[in-house]
């Protein structure tokens, strides 16, 4: 009886370990506007650093698979804090997908995830709030169409709803 309930446990802690490194990264391609992207969300409420090297990996795929694909937008709201950590992590992969000439965007983001981008000093922050996302996508298809050459115009959004 003691080995069934011991079996059990450990069977359930690594369940538990199992979601922590390995979310369930969901992407689903978007059409909007004449801007096509790929809306990246989590199947779960927190983020451990194994589990966003997790998710960088799943990003890298997606890029690889989709060449053509200029945007990648992480919609995580319910991720409420940003460590520094991860804050790193995310400015890294922003810069990265940039180098690519793509682009990386976070979707309704809390404001706690401020705090954490303003620790690593990573101030402009590609967030924007869902009002705002077509109007950013828009910006960017006029920038990758050669219609506008003032990079300023395809910056950040201000946040305006705090989830």
């Amino acid at each position: 009886m003691e080995y069934g309930i011991l079996s059990g446990v450990l069977v359930s802690l690594g369940a538990i370990l199992l979601r922590t490194t390995r979310p369930s990264v969901l992407a689903k391609t978007i059409r909007e506007n004449s801007l096509e992207y790929i809306m990246i969300t989590l199947d779960q409420k927190d983020l451990s650093f194994t589990g966003l090297d997790h998710v960088q990996t799943k990003l890298n795929e997606l890029i690889m698979e989709n060449p053509e694909m200029k945007v990648f937008v992480f919609n995580l709201p319910q991720i409420k804090s940003c460590d520094y950590t991860l804050a790193s992590t995310f400015a890294t992969m922003v810069n990265n997908v940039k180098k690519l000439g793509k682009h990386l965007v976070f979707l309704e983001c809390p404001s706690a995830w401020l705090d954490g981008f303003e620790i690593i000093e990573f101030l402009d922050p590609p967030i924007v709030s869902q009002e705002d996302l077509s109007r950013y996508l828009k910006s960017i298809s006029d920038l990758n169409n050669g219609n506008n050459t003032d990079e300023e115009n395809a910056g950040m959004l201000p946040i305006k709803n705090e989830v």
